[in-house]
């Protein structure tokens, strides 16, 4: 018996057609060179396919500014890179963009503006083959996806209570789900949810019990096909809250941290294979209360700020199994921002934030960090390379940008980046980026990128992508 033909399809064509949608079925899944901030679900900021350029002497291959009247600052995003080298970045309040590895612009979206404001999105292969950017709402309780090709929205869904902090930017997803904060009150941030990544309806939540809210919350995934996948989270006081990725049940919590040394911290944690490792911050010094420059309260401005200065950070490690910790080391400058792991070592920066006022008027005490690495098995600390300081301000303004009303004040280190040759990635609010030896934390090269920033750097193919208060710069090899 002939096999069915469909009418006007011949025996051949039919076979042809056939064969390609085997071969699209039987595709492997895209590897994406940079798919999330810190390149994957467990935040490890590592790739080990991928190298990027060590050398900045000849300076970026290209740059394209990112400010407009509608996009008001660039500088808390993280770009990401697809399968193909191409490259996606949002502002803090703007369009979402796509370059080509070589800068030419493909597309960008401004309809989204400025109901959301994902800084952090993610890269997803759909069930239905198509490639999708997934970002959440600034502000929390809201997700969308645009397809990568052209785009144009697929779908976006408000399923819980915006927040009033607006730092509810980085995303997480994986196995199906993205996890995305949310407010149970309407005010800090404080809840998380388990959405369908595929369609953003609502699966799940879970709310902490720290009641000092939340701020630059980054939920870091491990997936375990065997067993349960844990989604991990860092209160800012330095409390660790491990759920369920599909259920968001409390699976442990430790909070150690709160009593140790308690504190308020912008950083995060990460897994690499069974552990995780987070950074957070010691108790200022007496007579100063409170840990950041909004809450301190002393005699004068003046002393609060220099107070500040003498804020320690903390670094521990967890079991990821059940929480148990496992050490903690206590760093000489704060730590505000998550870290890289390669090898058996966590990279992470050192620095204090800025208060939102700058330094008081006249202070022209310099601005330092510090780029430090530590052994992941022990929490020794394997070396420390100083940052160039800062005295005054980086603004984008002395660098054309517009609109007159932006400044980049310094602000907390960007999570590094490492790639497979080992190489660190740094980048400084004194408008520097660095390139350090992993190894060793010699410096290799260095370049005065002229802005402040926060994002994550990006490591693609050859490439590096760094995204500054008001502008995408990239380095090639």
């Amino acid at each position: 018996m002939l096999p069915f033909i469909a009418a006007g399809l011949s025996l051949s064509n039919r076979h042809t057609a056939e064969t390609s949608l085997q071969t699209e079925l039987l595709a492997p899944t895209p590897t994406f060179s940079w798919s999330c901030k810190s390149h994957d679900e467990g935040r490890t900021g590592y790739t080990s396919e991928h190298t990027g350029p060590s050398d900045f002497t000849d300076g970026p291959a290209w740059r394209h500014s990112l400010i407009s009247e509608t996009m008001a600052i660039a500088a808390y995003a993280s770009p990401v890179i697809d399968h193909e080298n191409n490259i996606y970045a949002f502002g803090t309040m703007g369009p979402i963009t796509k370059w080509a590895p070589n800068g030419t612009v493909l597309w960008t979206n401004e309809k989204l503006y400025p109901t959301y404001g994902a800084i952090a999105p993610v890269l997803h292969k759909r069930k239905d083959g198509k490639m999708s950017l997934v970002g959440a709402r600034s502000s929390g309780g809201a997700i969308f996806a645009v397809d990568i090709a052209t785009g144009k929205l697929l779908y976006q869904s408000d399923f819980a209570t915006s927040g009033k902090d607006s730092s509810a930017w980085m995303l997480s997803a994986a196995d199906g789900i993205a996890v995305v904060p949310s407010s149970s009150t309407g005010g800090p941030l404080d809840t998380f949810n388990g959405v369908d990544l595929e369609t953003g309806k609502f699966l799940w939540n879970y709310t902490w019990t720290y009641d000092k809210g939340g701020y630059n919350i980054m939920v870091a995934i491990k997936v375990n096909k065997a067993g349960v996948s844990t989604a991990l989270v860092q209160d800012p006081g330095g409390g660790v809250h491990a759920m369920n990725l599909h259920t968001g049940k409390l699976l442990w919590k430790n909070t150690e941290m709160w009593t140790k040394v308690p504190s308020f911290t912008t950083a995060g944690c990460l897994i690499t294979g069974e552990t995780v490792v987070c950074g957070s911050n010691q108790p200022p010094p007496q007579p100063v209360i409170g840990s950041h420059p909004a809450q301190m309260k002393t005699v004068d401005e003046l002393t609060t700020w220099r107070a500040y200065w003498k804020i320690g950070g903390v670094v521990h490690a967890h079991s990821l199994v059940d929480g148990k910790t496992l050490w903690v080391r206590k760093t000489r400058l704060p730590v505000n921002a998550g870290g890289a792991a390669a090898n058996g070592i966590f990279y992470y920066g050192a620095g204090p934030n800025a208060p939102g006022s700058g330094p008081p008027e006249g202070d022209r005490m310099p601005w330092h960090g510090a780029m430090e690495a530590i052994d992941i098995a022990t929490g020794k600390v394997l070396w420390s390379t100083p940052t160039h300081t800062l005295v005054g301000y980086i603004s984008p303004r002395a660098n054309g940008a517009t609109p007159s009303n932006i400044e980049c004040e310094p602000d907390a280190f960007p999570n590094p980046s490492v790639g497979a040759d080992g190489t660190v990635y740094h980048g400084w609010h004194a408008g520097l980026v660095y390139a350090l030896n992993g190894t060793t934390g010699a410096i290799k090269s260095i370049y005065p990128i002229g802005n402040g920033m926060q994002g994550n750097p990006a490591i693609g193919d050859g490439l590096v992508a760094f995204l500054t208060c008001n502008e995408l710069v990239v380095f090639r090899s």
